[in-house]
């Protein structure tokens, strides 16, 4: 569940905290026309960086080139985070990132394993982020909502924070 109060008071933290979390995302590149595509998310919060398995011979993969503007969308597991990231997306041949993130779900995805020529890692450098918490209580949303139908104001649900990395 998301803390609000870590949302107004740290949320770079906040953010990396939810990253980690995610088993998904979405990702795609800006102005393409390509739709975003789910990805697993590494986080390296020392770097302000997002990585990713790849296949080379993806869309996604064959349309970066050597660099492209990206943005990352995720959701928390419990549905009270959302986040949508930007940066530059470029892919990277590396084979100690690879060993760092593989895992056997990895696996699964690349015959032949960490060897699989048709493997890449794709690095999000991020420059920025909106992220949005919100309250998962269903006490205080039903209250909120409540209170809102009685009044003219907005409920209070929950909080939204730029941030720059």
């Amino acid at each position: 569940m998301v803390d609000l109060n870590l949302t107004k008071t740290d949320p770079i933290e906040q953010f990396w905290q939810q990253v980690e979390d995610a088993t998904a995302g979405m990702l795609g590149l800006e102005d393409n026309g390509l739709h975003f595509q789910p990805m697993s998310p590494h986080a390296d919060r020392a770097n302000a960086q997002i990585w990713f398995f790849a296949k080379k011979s993806s869309e996604l993969v064959t349309s970066v080139g050597q660099g492209r503007r990206a943005q990352f969308i995720v959701i928390g597991p419990d549905h009270d985070f959302h986040a949508s990231a930007t940066g530059t997306l470029e892919q990277i041949h590396d084979p100690e990132v690879i060993d760092r993130y593989w895992s056997v779900i990895t696996s699964a995805w690349f015959e032949g394993g960490k060897t699989n020529p048709n493997l890449i890692m794709l690095r999000l450098s991020l420059k920025d982020a909106s992220i949005w918490a919100s309250a998962n209580n269903p006490v205080v949303f039903g209250w909120q909502i409540a209170k809102a139908s009685l009044s003219s104001a907005e409920p209070d649900i929950g909080m939204k924070a730029e941030i720059r990395f």
